[in-house]
């Protein structure tokens, strides 16, 4: 069994705690993000179910076993990292096996696991190249090659795009949501970026300060945040919050509108327009609606200048309301 259960997970180091008693279940073949700012304690919750972070207190659970006190080699877990990790003085077909090789497995089956792999990422061509001979791209599917040949039922991944640049960012998303659905594993992806984290996930584990904030799938915590930190984090761009009249009132950038035509309860606010970013397909037009900043997403080009004051208009029941001194969704369920 691949499920992974954490039960009041905390982390300190000395008397600064960066993970604050989070309970987390991850079904069997789940793809389970967890995303959040700098500092919010997720890679060090990931880092902790892989063992490579001591747990002060609370219990960890792979596979119906409890594994506080196993060595990572020992938790039936791969893991793919960042900086990806290969060995440069190795060929990658070497660095694919070399794990395999310390397990002193059969020289069949290691051959057999290496090729598996290679196929399923559009390595076989790259196989007696050396990781500097290839692109960051392929460095990266080296390493998640590795994970591969491993054969285990739980992979982690601990921001292993942040290193690439945007259009191969967007082709690894392809090609990791692909691994998963054609291997069934489960995975804990980390990010800092909500991208990834909408596109990818079947779970979104949001984490703020090293608390959890909200938990669902993603159209759930798109269209249903818990609280305004999560509204503000996840969309791109992500919901505009403003106060008007002592309330915190939430609005997504592509709700909204340059004309009340259509909508069926219009709400209108005079805005005042600042900056224009066109994007070929859309439009992000940059307002200012007493004196606070409102992004407004149209299709096409929007037929609006800078420094022209407008209306802007949104459907009541796409407002959110959030206390404002707490944050809590007040329209939340």
């Amino acid at each position: 069994m691949s499920q992974i259960l954490i039960k009041k997970l905390v982390k300190k180091y000395g008397q600064n705690q960066v993970v604050h008693g989070i309970d987390l279940e991850i079904k069997p073949k789940e793809f389970v993000v967890l995303v959040g700012p700098s500092g919010c304690g997720k890679s060090t919750t990931l880092r902790m179910i892989a063992g490579l972070e001591e747990i002060s207190s609370g219990e960890i659970q792979i596979g119906n076993k409890v594994v506080n006190n196993l060595a990572p080699k020992d938790r039936n877990i791969a893991m793919v990292f960042q900086n990806y990790a290969l060995y440069p003085h190795m060929s990658v077909r070497e660095n694919l096996s070399f794990a395999l090789q310390l397990q002193k497995m059969d020289r069949k089956d290691i051959d057999r696991r290496v090729r598996q792999a290679a196929e399923i990422l559009g390595l076989m061509d790259l196989l007696e190249r050396r990781p500097g001979q290839l692109s960051g791209g392929q460095r990266q599917r080296v390493a998640m090659g590795r994970a591969i040949v491993r054969n285990t039922p739980v992979f982690l991944f601990d921001e292993p795009l942040s290193n690439l640049d945007a259009k191969l960012r967007n082709q690894m998303r392809t090609e990791i949501k692909k691994l998963h659905m054609r291997m069934g594993t489960t995975i804990v992806y980390v990010t800092h970026d909500q991208v990834e984290a909408m596109t990818l996930a079947d779970r979104i584990v949001v984490m703020k300060d090293g608390y959890i904030q909200q938990i669902g799938s993603p159209l759930e915590i798109y269209r249903n945040p818990a609280n305004a930190f999560v509204a503000g984090f996840i969309g791109s761009p992500p919901t505009n919050l403003i106060e008007i009249s002592g309330q915190i009132i939430g609005m997504r950038p592509e709700h909204i509108r340059l004309e009340a035509e259509g909508l069926s309860n219009p709400v209108g606010y005079q805005a005042q327009v600042e900056v224009l970013e066109p994007l070929g397909g859309e439009t992000l037009v940059h307002t200012l609606v007493l004196n606070q900043k409102v992004i407004v997403k149209c299709e096409g080009l929007a037929p609006v200048r800078p420094s022209q004051v407008i209306q802007i208009y949104i459907d009541k029941e796409n407002q959110r309301f959030f206390d404002k001194t707490s944050g809590k969704a007040l329209n939340y369920n």
